[in-house]
């Protein structure tokens, strides 16, 4: 496969070591009694154990390479048609942050495998999408922008699909050619940034890593076990609390992070008022994902500022839900 090494729990078993203390200490602020439990106890991610993917076949079927997250084979595509977007408080959006596809795979225990993915669309081409969608066999989930104010103004479509590895790879390249992203597409080799992503990781108790402009992304599953359309999830499916961090300037030293979390009903309101105090400005509030157990809302939330800063802010409102933090996950930042 072309996008590097594979990330898998054995591999990051080192680098979660070296944050144990650090993370079981930033642990004790989860709301959560039951996710504490969890910590203490030592729980494991069992995914990458569910089977393999034949990575580099999908990849070329779909067009665009991809990198693995416990077991998940996660494959971005960015919209470089579109260009830069313009947003709120002087940020601009780009291919490498949130102008993007993405999809994520998992195997199945019988040789199939699950695709649940996130699509960046303009607005004339949401509808010619959606009846892809459908044509394909495909489950289409949700229509919604991320940010009010954007110029020009995106839409996001999610979708879900189970089949046959390359045969879902098929039927989703076929999708993506209903827009004009343009493919095929590689990832950028060896990314670096001017944050810090392994602080950024610790203070949010997450998995993070570099992609493509610098930017920097750290994943924190939730505590559950997530159900979607009557299998077993993996939270790298997708399912979970999701922050993006872009450097603004060449030093880091200005950063837009864009954290979308992925909450209960009853977490709504106590995320809503943390963000609300620190100053987020709040995109959107919405389900992502048809026939989910427990019924998830998400919210894309956007602030600027110093990276350690709104990293803190970001987990305040992260503490609010019940989350599995990185010393009970053992996950890998590179």
């Amino acid at each position: 496969m072309k996008s590097g090494p594979k990330i898998t729990r054995r591999h990051g078993i080192g680098f979660a070591a070296g944050l144990m203390v650090a993370a079981s200490g930033l642990a004790d602020n989860v709301k959560s009694a039951t996710a504490k439990s969890a910590i203490a106890d030592g729980a494991t991610d069992t995914f990458d154990r569910n089977g393999s993917l034949p990575a580099d076949a999908i990849e070329k079927a779909i067009g665009a390479e991809g990198s693995f997250h416990h077991g998940v084979l996660s494959i971005s595509i960015g919209r470089k048609d579109i260009g830069t977007v313009k947003g709120r408080m002087g940020v601009t959006f780009t291919k490498d942050f949130q102008i993007d596809d993405g999809f994520n795979i998992q195997p199945l225990p019988d040789g199939r495998a699950m695709v649940n993915g996130e699509m960046t669309v303009l607005p004339d081409e949401a509808n010619a999408v959606i009846r892809e969608i459908v044509a394909q066999g495909l489950t289409f989930q949700a229509l919604h922008q991320h940010f009010m104010g954007e110029d020009p103004q995106v839409f996001h479509i999610h979708l879900r699909g189970i089949d046959a590895p390359i045969r879902l790879a098929e039927k989703l390249r076929k999708v993506v050619e209903r827009t004009a992203a343009p493919l095929p597409q590689s990832k950028e080799k060896n990314p670096t940034s001017p944050l810090d992503h392994r602080r950024l990781a610790q203070i949010l108790g997450g998995v993070g890593e570099i992609s493509d402009g610098g930017m920097v992304h750290v994943m924190i599953p939730r505590l559950e076990q997530i159900r979607l359309g009557g299998v077993d999830v993996n939270p790298y499916l997708g399912v979970l609390t999701h922050v993006n961090f872009m450097p603004l300037d060449s030093a880091g030293k200005k950063v837009a992070v864009a954290p979308d979390y992925a909450m209960t009903a009853a977490e709504v309101d106590a995320v809503m008022r943390v963000s609300i105090r620190n100053g987020f400005d709040i995109g959107c509030l919405y389900n992502q994902e048809t026939d989910e157990f427990p019924q998830l809302f998400f919210s894309h939330q956007l602030k600027v500022g110093d990276a350690t800063s709104l990293a803190r802010s970001v987990r305040e409102a992260l503490d609010q839900t019940a989350v599995r933090h990185l010393a009970a996950l053992g996950g890998m930042s590179r």
